[in-house]
């Protein structure tokens, strides 16, 4: 029991890392329509600060952008990795490990970065 309780602590920390990468995404489309996946500022699309790499907490951290002094959405880069951490958690203990379990996950980062882009934009 508690080696699976281990097992989706780890896919919790693991989606929230994702979350960031899906941010990140998401924030280089706004700019340059790629989707690099490293955090930027949506406001001036400069990478952001070492601090906004860190899950949960990041965002909170880089709260204002170092460069143009704008205020992004960070509320929603908290929103996604927390929502990433929990889906990842739920899916680990539904799943197990295999590959079911890797291709829920592939799918929920897929899902979950097509939703923020159109949440920010509306091009679906």
């Amino acid at each position: 029991m508690s080696l699976l309780l281990l097992g989706e602590g780890a896919c919790a920390v693991a989606g929230a890392v994702a979350g960031v990468a899906i941010m990140g995404a998401a924030d280089h489309y706004t700019f340059d329509q790629s989707l690099l996946p490293l955090p930027a500022c949506p406001l001036c699309g400069r990478c952001s600060r070492p601090s906004a790499y860190l899950p949960i907490v990041g965002p909170l951290l880089a709260i204002k952008c170092g460069f143009c002094r704008g205020t992004g959405t960070w509320w929603l880069a908290i929103a996604v990795q927390t929502a990433m951490a929990v889906l990842w958690a739920m899916l680990a203990g539904r799943y197990g490990w295999g590959w079911p379990l890797v291709s829920c996950l592939v799918l929920t980062c897929l899902l979950m970065a097509i939703g923020v882009i159109d949440c920010q934009h509306r091009l679906i």
